[in-house]
């Protein structure tokens, strides 16, 4: 999942949507000050998407003491756009999952194949199968993976050893030397 790019999600302390909690059998949102929505609605993001809305009185909003951590709203009270419940379930649940350690070590596994990846896609032209059906296409597939690794090997006996992980421009710059 996409982190939360939200201003409130990159402010120390501040009220981002997963600080708001949902009663989804009475379709109220009550925020970390113990404030509950007086409306909502269902809507659809500009892509289509379904979604929900929860809107906060503007009076109550203007008194708490926390608005700053919440919203830069002059003319109304915080407005929160949620998805539909399974769905905010299952997002919630999967950026907890991305936050533990234990996800954080298996997907670092995955940096280790990326770069075969790119050169089956750059190099073999891997992004459209050349044949139809599953078979045909698994079999293009092993195909592949064995001309990457002899072409690795080739390249190993030859001498061009594999290089370490690039350096950016800036961070070349940033770097001591």
């Amino acid at each position: 999942m996409r982190p939360d790019t939200s201003w409130q999600a990159k402010t120390e302390g501040g009220y981002d949507q997963t600080k708001f909690v949902i009663d989804w059998d009475n379709m109220v949102a009550t925020c970390p000050e113990g404030e509950t929505s007086i409306h909502w609605k269902e809507g659809k993001s500009a892509t289509g998407r379904p979604n929900i809305h929860f809107a906060f009185s503007l009076p109550v909003c203007t008194a708490c003491q926390s608005r700053h951590l919440c919203t830069k709203a002059k003319k109304m009270g915080r407005h929160i756009t949620v998805q539909p419940q399974n769905t905010y379930e299952i997002q919630k649940a999967a950026r907890e999952r991305q936050a533990s350690g234990n996800f954080k070590e298996l997907y670092n596994r995955r940096a280790g194949i990326e770069g075969t990846v790119a050169q089956a896609v750059r190099g073999k032209n891997m992004r459209y199968a050349r044949y139809r059906g599953l078979l045909k296409t698994h079999l293009q597939h092993l195909g592949t993976a064995a001309a990457i690794n002899l072409q690795r090997i080739a390249s190993w006996l030859m001498g061009d050893l594999p290089k370490g992980t690039s350096t950016s421009p800036f961070a070349a710059l940033v770097s001591p030397v």
